[in-house]
């Protein structure tokens, strides 16, 4: 079972099944599909595997959650920590990290969502998972989500031949997350 993680703004629960028909809508959204399906249609079946083998992690600690404002029902996305053994594939010194997957909706995207929910899976990563680095991994043509992962801190590690696209991969030591300015992102 996933903690919920709570912020002034948002409120991050886990995943379930009565939560389908708003995380397909929004993972099928041209915007976030592009990216994160590789541009394909997301079916039905397809977001239930993604939710099942989200929260069947080898550690019941890591899987997908669905993001909340505060008091309010409606989903707005959805957050993911897992092992980054997908990336791993592409750049081998990712194995064993674990690896934050934000899907926002994009209407919602300029309230800050991205950042806090990020904020959050990394105080949770950092803090009671004992992880002393986490891995991302962006599409390099998908340029708001690399200017938001450096901007957020992590470093680049490389670019990689990737299954569509270039990927370029990164990391976040914890010790560069507490030197931030304030311990939240830019």
């Amino acid at each position: 079972m996933l903690p919920t993680l709570v912020s002034t703004r948002l409120h991050l629960s886990q995943a379930a099944d009565a939560d389908f028909d708003s995380l397909s809508a929004i993972w099928s959204h041209p915007d976030v599909r592009h990216f994160l399906f590789a541009d394909r249609p997301v079916p039905r079946d397809h977001v239930s595997v993604f939710l099942g083998s989200g929260n069947a992690e080898e550690d019941e600690r890591l899987g997908t959650w669905v993001v909340r404002f505060r008091g309010d029902p409606e989903i707005v996305g959805s957050a993911s920590l897992i092992r980054a053994s997908s990336s791993a594939r592409f750049e081998p010194r990712l194995a064993g990290l674990v690896e934050p997957t934000l899907a926002i909706d994009p209407s919602k995207q300029r309230h800050r969502v991205g950042v806090d929910t990020l904020t959050l899976l990394a105080d949770y990563a950092f803090g009671p998972l004992r992880q002393l680095q986490l891995a991302a991994t962006v599409d390099a043509p998908n340029e708001p989500a690399i200017r938001f992962t450096e901007r957020f801190g992590f470093a680049l590690l490389s670019t990689v031949p990737g299954p569509i696209h270039q990927l370029r991969t990164y990391t976040l030591s914890q010790a560069a997350y507490a030197q931030r300015s304030d311990g939240r992102a830019a």
